[in-house]
């Protein structure tokens, strides 16, 4: 089974404005990419990116803990980065606010680097309203999938122009919230499983 990095362009803005315009939709996408029925998926890293200050939120499935799905707890924890955010104004490296959630300061590209280091190969796609179907991709054989999404479906601009060698790829043939493209995300891949990773 492949390992899973999910990058959500969540806001042109800070975190502060994110929580403050999205907080249900932010909530939605850190349960969506993260939680399953008996626990955590500990084959996905999501990373959440703010335009403003080029901040980046990221969790790591296998080692987040008391991560729960209700919008409270999961606020909670997006309060806490955006605390740690605010009183470090130059994040050299990443800072721990939860176990298994980093803060850092970095550019989308450097972001979308990083995610793609690792044995090859790796498959990154970009979630747009045109490109292949997912369902129609060969996904077994990578060792790492990254999917580059924005956080709500109006948002499309804010990846429109990063190339960076990625797939474009539609889930759906309507416009889509993050929640929705990365539930159906982790269900082409997980497929893989449930088939013994025949395509």
């Amino acid at each position: 089974m492949p390992l899973r990095r999910v990058i959500v362009v969540a806001h042109s803005g800070t975190l502060a404005d994110a929580l403050r315009d999205s907080l249900p939709l932010l909530t939605a996408t850190l349960s969506a990419a993260l939680l399953v029925s008996h626990g955590v998926r500990r084959d996905v890293v999501l990373h959440m990116w703010f335009g403003g200050g080029s901040s980046c939120l990221t969790f790591l499935g296998e080692r987040v803990r008391q991560l729960r799905p209700d919008e409270q707890s999961l606020g909670g924890v997006l309060r806490k980065a955006r605390l740690r955010l605010e009183r470090l104004s130059s994040l050299r490296r990443p800072r721990s606010v939860h176990p298994g959630v980093l803060v850092s300061r970095a550019s989308l590209a450097d972001v979308l680097s990083a995610s793609a280091r690792g044995q090859p190969p790796v498959l990154r796609l970009k979630c747009g309203l045109r490109g292949r179907d997912i369902r129609e991709l060969r996904l077994s054989g990578y060792r790492r999938i990254v999917l580059l999404a924005p956080l709500t479906a109006g948002d499309h601009k804010l990846i429109g122009e990063v190339d960076e060698g990625l797939l474009e790829v539609r889930a759906s043939l309507s416009r889509l919230d993050a929640p929705q493209l990365i539930v159906l995300f982790h269900n082409e891949v997980d497929r893989i499983g449930w088939r013994g990773g025949v395509p």
